[in-house]
């Protein structure tokens, strides 16, 4: 995991076909920090549902906008997974005790699009508030740029590699 500001070289030096080479084709956001995954969160519903700060007018550069890569690491899982969840093992590791171990998986499509599927956890997965089903009880659901994503109590944004390209372009200046 990474903080946005480790991607603005990057996003000012290279075009977006490299940056995704190097990077990957998806992101997602957590703006707080790392502290507060690593305990149980207790902000109401309403909290958690607060508007986007990734899509304000200009939004500030933080160090706490944390980064986690969408994308396959080592040989974790079924080749066309993306496992995330609150074990280290997961391709996208979330340390946060809402999060079941492993608590759910993207999908990406011949398109480049990605879908998610809640894995059967505990706390459940949301896109813009809407749950998504668990495996075995209904589809896996799209996620388009610039989403607001729940696992558990944990609420990011997800970016495609040109929204966050785009993003971090923006607030490098």
């Amino acid at each position: 995991m990474k903080v946005l500001q480790d991607y603005f070289k990057d996003c000012t030096t290279i075009d977006l076909d490299e940056f995704r080479r190097r990077h990957g084709d998806a992101f997602l956001l957590y703006h707080g920090s790392l502290d507060a995954l690593t305990k149980p969160a207790s902000a109401p519903e309403a909290t958690m549902m607060a508007q986007n700060p990734l899509l304000q007018e200009k939004p500030q550069p933080r160090r706490d906008f944390l980064v986690f890569a969408v994308h396959r690491k080592g040989a974790v899982g079924p080749k066309k997974f993306i496992s995330v969840g609150r074990a280290e093992k997961n391709n996208v590791f979330i340390p946060d005790m809402s999060l079941s171990i492993f608590h759910a998986f993207f999908t990406q499509q011949a398109d480049g699009s990605f879908l998610l599927q809640d894995a059967g956890s505990k706390n459940g997965t949301f896109i813009d508030g809407q749950a998504v089903p668990a495996q075995a009880q209904g589809q896996a659901v799209l996620v388009q740029d610039n989403a607001l994503v729940r696992f558990g109590q944990v609420e990011l944004t997800f970016l495609t590699a040109a929204g966050f390209y785009n993003l971090a372009r923006r607030l490098a200046g």
